[in-house]
């Protein structure tokens, strides 16, 4: 985003007026949420400016609490979750620059209903093929579709980290979403697919 938008902050940026992490802030707390955590780099000092005054008044005036979490070195997409126990699970983890309508409440009760240690947010997305895809059996040709479009389903970018999940992250270690979910599943750990079709 820097690139279009300036030097400021991806998390600051505003869509129809409100920045980024205010839409995810209230989000949360229209959802009742009642703890938010923001992970934030030691150099973000307009972030911590944000959520120390208005980021922390919009929490209060819905009984909530909101604090950061401060990486003094890049820990990744995910690895900064460590920080927290896994007494504070189950932990939704959304990006700042991911806006969905995904109901988030829905999304924790079905990582609790399936006692999983980690949940993924899934969607279909289609992929162009550039090319001409031809469908053969042994020799011969069965049919031809030109740049066919076909489904996959992708991360979401939310998850949600139950307390087994905690076991595979160490403090202070960089760890990416798929890193994670690569260990749980060599931990023959439950991971769960939330499929949607929301924005």
């Amino acid at each position: 985003m820097r690139p279009t938008a300036g030097p400021g902050h991806k998390a600051l940026r505003d869509v129809l007026g409100v920045s980024l992490l205010e839409r995810n802030l209230c989000r949360f707390l229209a959802a009742g949420f009642d703890s938010v955590v923001v992970v934030i780099s030691e150099s973000e000092t307009a972030l911590d400016e944000y959520i120390s005054n208005r980021g922390r008044q919009l929490a209060e005036c819905r009984g909530a609490k909101l604090r950061t979490l401060v990486e003094h070195e890049p820990l990744g997409t995910i690895g900064a979750t460590a920080m927290l126990s896994p007494d504070d699970a189950p932990v939704l983890v959304v990006y700042s620059d991911n806006l969905t309508s995904l109901d988030f409440r829905e999304l924790v009760e079905t990582h609790q209903r399936h006692n999983a240690a980690m949940t993924l947010a899934t969607h279909e997305e289609p992929f162009q093929i550039p090319f001409g895809e031809v469908v053969a059996q042994d020799h011969k040709v069965v049919d031809y579709r030109e740049k066919s479009i076909h489904p996959i389903r992708v991360s979401s970018g939310l998850y949600v980290l139950g307390a087994r999940a905690f076991r595979c992250l160490n403090e202070g270690e960089r760890v990416d979403s798929p890193d994670l979910v690569h260990r749980l599943l060599r931990e023959n750990e439950l991971v769960v697919n939330h499929p949607h079709n929301e924005l």
